[in-house]
């Protein structure tokens, strides 16, 4: 049992906020879980629409309300000067050989939820650990020795991470295509010749008449373009991937000057780079279909 002080000051702050953001995430989540189960369910019986899209985002959701509840438990026993349960050392061997076998069931639970299509609605609840066992895995051998300081720094970069740091890398991608678009648009008014073609095709969507064949070809006008082109290759595989990578330790910014080691801003770091690689590899597989995710 780990035992924590009663705590004031800017640390009682730090750990209220931390209980807050916990707090609120999961029960955000818990809702979007209960609302999307619901739309999916209605789908279902209504039209007879495959759910599995639908059913995706509510397993993520319910990842995220349970990687959370860490991040609420040890900011309310810190508040109040509790001992923080621990895992039993004796424990802790067990688990990491019983962690290989536990992969390989799930990793085969979705490979045949990907070919039996009443059991695709699970699909993704088995790719969750396919993904995240490797991660936690990797993180506890890049670890090893180390460690943030406390069971709260280490929870609570896992709290920051998916209620401030995901959401703000979201919107500032936001802000950055839509001040790209505005980019384009000043840059098309220079293009008589393609400015006609776009107001053309827009007018055609607009009465949602548009050909395939028109389409595609307004694809490859654009295409052909060779600011078009290069900016869009700068863009995705430059400004985004150096945008992503810069705010995912936005954790570690407010523990500077906390007297945290490079030790514990390496842990800090790996456990962000988890996180974010979680969520964005299990949005990436989605729905196991076939052979092509695995």
């Amino acid at each position: 049992m780990q035992t924590l002080q009663p705590v004031s000051g800017r640390s009682k702050i730090y750990s209220i906020t931390q209980a807050v953001l916990s707090g609120l995430g999961i029960l955000i989540s818990l809702t979007a879980v209960f609302f999307l189960f619901l739309v999916s369910l209605v789908g279902m019986l209504q039209n007879g629409q495959d759910a599995s899209s639908v059913l995706v985002l509510a397993w993520i959701a319910l990842m995220i309300a349970i990687l959370l509840i860490p991040g609420l438990v040890t900011a309310i026993f810190k508040l109040i000067g509790k001992p923080l349960p621990s895992l039993p050392p004796a424990w802790r061997r067990p688990l990491l050989l019983a962690a290989p076998f536990v992969w390989l069931v799930c990793l085969l639970a979705a490979y045949l939820t990907s070919h039996v299509s009443w059991l695709s609605l699970f699909g993704s609840l088995f790719v969750i650990p396919v993904i995240a066992i490797p991660l936690v895995l990797m993180v506890l051998f890049g670890a090893r020795k180390l460690s943030m300081g406390s069971a709260l720094r280490s929870s609570g970069a896992i709290t920051f991470h998916f209620t401030v740091t995901l959401p703000f890398i979201l919107l500032a991608e936001l802000v950055l295509f839509a001040f790209l678009i505005v980019i384009f648009a000043v840059w098309a008014s220079t293009q008589p010749q393609l400015l006609a073609e776009i107001m053309r095709y827009s007018e055609i969507f607009s009465s949602m008449n548009m050909d395939p064949a028109e389409l595609e070809n307004l694809f490859l006008n654009l295409v052909q373009q060779p600011l078009f082109v290069t900016g869009g290759i700068v863009l995705v595989a430059l400004i985004v991937p150096l945008m992503e990578e810069f705010f995912k330790p936005m954790a570690l910014w407010f523990l500077a000057g906390k007297g945290l080691t490079p030790a514990q801003g390496f842990v800090g770091g790996l456990i962000s780079g988890a996180c974010f690689a979680l969520l964005e590899s299990v949005s990436a597989v989605g729905v196991p279909n076939g052979n092509e995710w695995f």
